[in-house]
């Protein structure tokens, strides 16, 4: 694994890989190491297209539209010059005349719909707000601590199902203690800058939705209650990976049973 020196502090990291998900820190001062310039030019921009990739998307398909759509250019054709003749007798008949085809029929031009964008209204919650949607007492010990550079909503579900027992609120760069219900739980995370309430995270195209490839089970012992301690500070020797998932499978998690313990956040 390389060595890669920290620019604040000049403490020596060993970097197991560069991730375009998320920058490497330093182990002990928490800054940013310096990565390859070409990973960082990577990142700007898809953070530009998950920024406009509605206006650009609309923009294509309109661009597409309007070259399939079929234009009237089909040549007319030429009528032969009028022939007068005179038959015997008195009566003239009028002269013939070629029939003009038919042109073709225009269909009206179908504008690609637009999604409209869902503008992000900041929500007042304080570091460490949690909210329980079961009955169950919670007992057993969770602490989370979380990288600086960001907000977390921590999202408890219970293993192999889509409904989560606890919700909770987290600045970064804190390290908070919980009481969690016993179970066994994996743990989702949307992580971003401005709380903008359940329905639309930190904003649709700001949030990063990620869920820890562990399962975390909180149980009663002998000398207690045995619970977990997780650092999501990336760190030399780490055990613990995370895999991105997207907005709607966070979105499709839905609360076990409602309670009226704990503060909401939002």
């Amino acid at each position: 694994m390389p060595i890669v020196m920290c620019g604040q502090c000049q403490a020596k990291n060993r970097v197991a890989r560069f991730r375009l998900s998320a920058r490497a820190t330093c182990g002990k001062c928490g800054s940013f190491l310096i990565e390859p310039k070409w990973l960082t030019t990577l990142r700007d921009l898809l953070q530009i297209f998950r920024k406009y990739w509605v206006l650009l998307t609309s923009a294509i398909i309109l661009v597409v539209a309007l070259e399939v759509h079929p234009r009237d250019d089909t040549p007319q054709q030429e009528l032969p010059p009028q022939a007068n003749f005179e038959p015997s007798g008195t009566v003239e008949t009028a002269p013939t005349q070629a029939l003009r085809p038919p042109l073709p029929k225009v269909e009206p031009l179908a504008l690609p719909h637009i999604t409209p964008v869902v503008l992000c209204v900041p929500v007042n919650v304080s570091s460490g707000a949690k909210k329980l949607y079961t009955h169950r007492p919670a007992l057993a010990p969770l602490a989370i601590t979380t990288p600086p550079g960001g907000n977390f909503v921590f999202r408890i579900v219970k293993n192999e199902t889509t409904k989560y027992v606890m919700s909770i609120y987290m600045t970064g760069g804190e390290t908070q203690e919980f009481k969690v219900p016993l179970g066994i739980y994996s743990i989702y995370a949307a992580q971003g800058q401005t709380w903008c309430g359940h329905d639309v995270a930190f904003g649709h195209s700001a949030t990063r939705y990620t869920r820890l490839d562990a399962t975390f089970a909180f149980s009663r012992e002998t000398d207690g209650y045995k619970g977990h301690r997780i650092e999501l500070v990336p760190q030399l020797m780490g055990n613990l990976d995370s895999t991105e998932v997207t907005a709607k499978e966070f979105s499709e998690l839905v609360p076990d049973e409602m309670s009226a313990s704990g503060r909401p956040t939002q």
